[in-house]
């Protein structure tokens, strides 16, 4: 946007960009295939995460090998990092639903717990 474009909106306020309620237009630029890509990836992501953290649970509890590498740590980390994908992918199918402090409130605990059980399994080797 050219700057003096953006100086005479500057001096009008924005007011072209506000709704009747006072709130901003967000205007999207997310294009129909790129919301159907992000949903099926998102998809596909909680599907491949569910699926290997369930059947490495399964095969933790048969396999004494897999048994001392913290299956509860793993997979409480599988989950969060799970929250973390979905949170930021669906972001992109539909931009503009949620604000942004929403999507931090569910990635940042997530991030934390991730990064605690890391920290638990590095300091049981």
């Amino acid at each position: 946007m050219p700057v003096a474009s953006l100086l005479v909106r500057m001096a009008k306020g924005f007011d072209d960009e506000l709704l009747p309620d006072g709130t901003h237009v967000h205007p999207t630029d997310v294009s129909d295939l790129k919301r159907e890509v992000y949903l099926w990836v998102g998809v596909v992501d909680i599907f491949l995460f569910s699926v290997s953290t369930l059947l490495f649970v399964y095969r933790g509890r048969r396999t004494l090998d897999i048994n001392a590498h913290a299956v509860l740590l793993t997979s409480i980390g599988s989950f969060t990092i799970l929250v973390v994908n979905t949170c930021f992918l669906f972001q992109f199918v539909w931009p503009g639903q949620f604000p942004c402090f929403v999507i931090l409130w569910c990635a940042y605990p997530g991030v934390m717990l991730w990064i605690s059980c890391t920290m638990a399994r590095a300091m049981r080797l």
